[in-house]
């Protein structure tokens, strides 16, 4: 299996194996976590402005800088450009099932699936990035999770996003983005060196339309920053990762603008993204990782509630010695599902709309041989169910993982098997038709590999809500992250710092 493809598993099974071991030692919110680290930055998925992949080709005021000849030209080898077909009507067969693809070369579709036809919204992305799909309760959003461009984002690997279902007016409500072509000058030149990084260093600015490479003693110049431009930062891929670091800016047009970026083995990003019903307010899953002297990843989740432009406004109340893997809205946005894993049991537990904690909702204790983890949470339309899929490690076993959905009944706090799967089987992302009946989830098999990051082809698969025999939806290529368009009547006002209707 290429490295893309093992990148796209291990974002897939984000804090999979750390899980695991947090349980086994059965320690603090903060351990040395021996798990894959989250996704090294891909120079390759940096090259295009946000903007330009669905509205045209970017333009900014800034001058056109070309980057600079490095010993290692592939990094600055530009990938095509991904496009967006905009879809003039829906048609009106649905359930509206938007996914990503997998293409043959790697790269990602996403796509727009009703039961008669299919649209290709974006083509070209680069290849496995995406790792979260969801639509806004309205219908009129996309909000999804990826790496794509995080080079243009103050810090992040991975990046939340909006994007109309036409495939029009893509945003990146994260990452402290500016928009090149909304960059007010004057533009100056920033020069300096990387600290830190031994091998090929890419280096970008807030409201810059093109990254450049630090030469091969770390020396950068890049052009075209605007004078307000808040922050300047680093990425360098090593071997064994990335090293990554950030400044911040305080420009000046009359004079040298020098500064040197350090660059540590840490990131961060965003795993996951939900928006709320009112439009307003996403609920999102953010991570921090390090690396000790050791040479073990640290990791450290938090629930974060931010407005629709990415500003924070609330961090959820975490139980001690939890550790959280995602968040999900009620339908009538009172209230926050998210999935914890403790070192000897699962939960699902629940918070306030402003990330008050209420308590538990249901738990699952460890087996005497088996490590339980809970992961993504899907509300019924109604409020009255909550799916929820569960992971098990069983080290007698071979291979050792599977994953598979419950379905939890929120008055009772009953959680009962919905899709069983045999260890090397795993369902995940589950999603809800409109109207109750049917939940879509992507399945695949890590076999003949014992190990749950090398994951063969994921293909769409569907359930009755009530239990029953789960029949294939999607077949060729691999397709993932199913999320069903709901019913609800649009919104029709939209306060500051909310998505438009």
């Amino acid at each position: 299996m290429n490295n893309q493809v093992m990148r796209r598993t291990r974002l897939l099974w984000h804090l999979a194996a750390g899980l695991l071991l947090i349980a086994l030692l059965a320690g603090g919110c903060l351990q040395a976590l021996d798990k894959p680290r989250p996704t090294a930055l891909n120079p390759a998925e940096t090259e295009t402005a946000v903007m330009a992949a669905y509205e045209g080709t970017l333009t900014a005021r800034a001058p056109t800088h070309t980057p600079q000849p490095t010993a290692t030209p592939e990094l600055a080898t530009a990938v095509p450009q991904p496009t967006a077909t905009r879809v003039p009507f829906m048609p009106n067969d649905g359930p509206f099932v938007a996914m990503v693809r997998i293409m043959p070369d790697n790269s990602e579709n996403i796509i727009l699936k009703s039961l008669s036809s299919e649209t290709v919204l974006v083509r070209s992305l680069a290849g496995h990035s995406t790792i979260d799909l969801a639509w806004s309760p309205d219908g009129e959003w996309i909000i999804f999770t990826s790496a794509f461009n995080n080079l243009f984002s103050r810090s992040n690997e991975l990046n939340i996003y909006g994007m109309r279902p036409d495939g029009t007016q893509l945003r990146m409500i994260t990452g402290d983005y500016l928009n090149p072509v909304q960059a007010i000058g004057p533009f100056v030149v920033v020069s300096g060196s990387v600290v830190g990084g031994s091998e090929s260093c890419l280096v970008s600015a807030q409201g810059v339309s093109n990254w450049v490479s630090a030469d091969a003693n770390g020396t950068y110049e890049l052009s075209g920053v605007p004078i307000g431009s808040r922050w300047i930062r680093a990425v360098c891929e090593q071997e064994d990762g990335s090293l990554q670091g950030s400044v911040e800016l305080n420009l000046a047009e009359d004079k040298a603008n020098t500064v040197d970026i350090t660059v540590k083995a840490e990131g961060e990003g965003w795993s996951m993204a939900d928006l709320a019903p009112d439009g307003c307010t996403v609920a999102a899953v953010h991570y921090r990782w390090s690396k000790t002297e050791q040479g073990s990843i640290e990791t450290i989740n938090s629930g974060v509630l931010l407005n629709a432009l990415g500003k924070r406004v609330a961090e959820l109340q975490l139980p001690d010695n939890a550790t959280l893997t995602d968040l999900a809205w009620s339908p009538d946005g009172s209230q926050i599902a998210g999935s914890l894993t403790f070192g000897n049991h699962a939960a699902i537990w629940l918070w306030d709309r402003n990330g008050d904690s209420i308590g538990s909702l249901v738990e699952a204790a460890n087996p005497e041989d088996t490590l339980l983890s809970f992961y993504h949470l899907a509300w019924s339309p109604d409020g009255s169910k909550i799916v929820v899929a569960q992971q098990s490690y069983a080290w007698w076993s071979d291979p050792k993982f599977k994953t598979e959905l419950l379905s939890v009944d929120v008055a009772a706090g009953i959680a009962t098997m919905l899709v069983p799967a045999e260890y090397g089987t795993h369902a995940l992302h589950p999603a809800w038709t409109p109207d109750g009946n049917t939940i879509y989830y992507q399945q695949a098999s890590s076999a003949p590999a014992d190990d749950p990051f090398k994951i063969n082809a994921w293909q769409i698969w569907q359930v009755p809500a009530a239990g029953g025999a789960p029949t294939q939806v999607t077949e060729s290529n691999s397709n993932t992250l199913p999320a069903i368009k709901s019913n609800n009547p649009p919104r029709t006002q939209a306060a500051e710092g909310c998505l438009d209707p």
